[in-house]
């Protein structure tokens, strides 16, 4: 009886403990699969600044305030999107005043513990319109909330 006590509390004992290894491995990777995935919310063609920048916005008043600045010459204004702040951070990339539609997609090119490095794709989108228009894009996206520095590799 004293074996099958034994061999019970070993069996038990291994079970837990690969079940918190596991639970740790995988808490490790929905970390750094949170950190990559950045959600594209929004694009237009007016409204960003006139030199290329990254803004990240933590807050609702600060997202309102750039929507401010971008409703300044828009009848009817943009709606802010609803962000729930304590899930998310948002991320405004402007790339800068052009004739030509950027591609608005970022990816993350570097990742440590005090900041991540984020950057543009800077593949050309092919438009078949030749267009002498000055437009000042912007895109706004999301990714899980981070205190980390985050910061435009350009």
């Amino acid at each position: 009886m004293s074996r099958l006590v034994y061999l019970s509390v070993v069996i038990l004992a291994v079970m837990f403990s690969c079940k918190s290894q596991k639970k740790q491995i995988m808490d490790e990777e929905s970390d750094a699969q949170a950190l990559s995935e950045i959600t594209m919310l929004m694009t237009d063609n007016y409204g960003g600044t006139e030199n290329e920048e990254l803004q990240v916005i933590r807050s609702k008043g600060e997202l309102d305030k750039f929507f401010i600045k971008v409703n300044r010459t828009r009848k009817p204004g943009i709606k802010p999107p609803s962000i729930d702040f304590t899930k998310n951070t948002v991320l405004i990339y402007c790339p800068g005043k052009t004739t030509q539609k950027p591609s608005m997609k970022l990816q993350t090119t570097k990742k440590d513990e005090q900041r991540i490095i984020i950057s543009p794709d800077k593949t050309e989108v092919t438009d078949n319109q030749q267009s002498t228009a000055v437009i000042t894009p912007f895109g706004l996206y999301i990714l899980p909330l981070t205190d980390k520095e985050i910061s435009l590799q350009k």
